[in-house]
């Protein structure tokens, strides 16, 4: 994996590395992902858990599912102070890349409607395709978005 970003490598998750993962999900989300959850997808991840690290350390983390030739971005975090560094974007194009080698044809994800990475992910080429209301636990809704691979 290739990164754009000085300093960083792209890497598939280990093992080793979940203490920080859910360190960086604890920071992130209101609701986060269960530290056993997060292992399951590891070990069972068909290798769409990646990790950024800069100095040995886990800054960030992306994890995606595959169902046929459809792929789902289940949950991308950055630490929060290594932010609106680029990290991010180095992890969804990384996780995008290994999605189409393993022969997804279209992504799938679903962000908070408000969120501002809903234009993140717009500039990477998702779009909006829909409106799942009160998707979340909070009853906010969510909108549904897609990515068509060629």
């Amino acid at each position: 994996m290739a990164s754009d970003v000085f300093g960083l490598e792209v890497r598939h998750a280990e093992l080793a590395d979940l203490p920080s993962i859910v360190e960086i999900e604890r920071t992130s989300f209101d609701e986060p992902y269960t530290p056993e959850y997060l292992e399951m997808l590891m070990r069972f991840g068909q290798g769409t858990f990646i990790v950024a690290a800069r100095d040995g350390t886990v800054i960030g983390y992306a994890v995606a599912s595959i169902r046929g030739r459809r792929g789902h971005i289940l949950s991308i975090a950055v630490s929060p102070k290594e932010r609106r560094k680029g990290v991010g974007r180095s992890l969804m194009k990384d996780i995008i890349e290994e999605l189409k080698i393993r022969g997804v044809s279209k992504i799938t994800l679903e962000s908070k409607r408000g969120n501002p990475a809903v234009s993140f992910y717009m500039s990477l080429g998702f779009r909006q395709v829909g409106i799942m209301p009160r998707y979340y636990h909070d009853s906010s809704d969510a909108i549904s978005m897609e990515l068509k691979l060629d």
